[in-house]
């Protein structure tokens, strides 16, 4: 089996301190920021690929990173105020929901009164047109 050669070994271990590197500044950034440090952030803010985080020098980073953030604590009064904005955002919600079907249910009405409307008017252009063809048959027979 050949060796592999120091200068490809040299190589990847720069590329992996370079991936160690980046993959720190985005935690430290992500932490400054208050965001949650999740896989998905981390591809979003380093450009890497989820498999990248897979391989075992960045999952021995992520895990000794992750083990001394400190985890946030929810306070009570944070959560009331979230619950208190969600209830918010939801009778809004379903406020929006009932006048759009209410706006519905008046185009509804709407489109079905133009189409008898419509089909009234085909009528009459029908008549008009049988009309009209009888008279020009009744001024060619003259």
């Amino acid at each position: 089996m050949r060796k592999i050669p120091d200068s490809l070994l040299n190589l990847q271990q720069r590329q992996r301190e370079q991936t160690i590197s980046t993959i720190k500044s985005a935690i430290q950034e992500l932490q400054a920021e208050g965001y949650p440090i999740t896989i998905k952030r981390l591809c979003e803010r380093t450009g890497l690929s989820r498999s990248v985080f897979n391989k075992p020098h960045v999952k021995a980073l992520l895990d000794e990173e992750l083990s001394n953030c400190p985890a946030k604590a929810i306070h009570e009064g944070t959560l009331e105020k979230q619950c208190a904005k969600l209830l918010l955002q939801l009778e809004k919600s379903k406020r929006r929901e009932i006048d759009l079907k209410l706006a519905n249910m008046q185009l509804r009405e709407t489109v079905q009164e133009l189409r008898s409307e419509c089909e009234m008017l085909r009528g009459e252009l029908h008549s008009l047109m049988q009309h009209e063809i009888r008279l020009q048959a009744g001024g060619d027979r003259k």
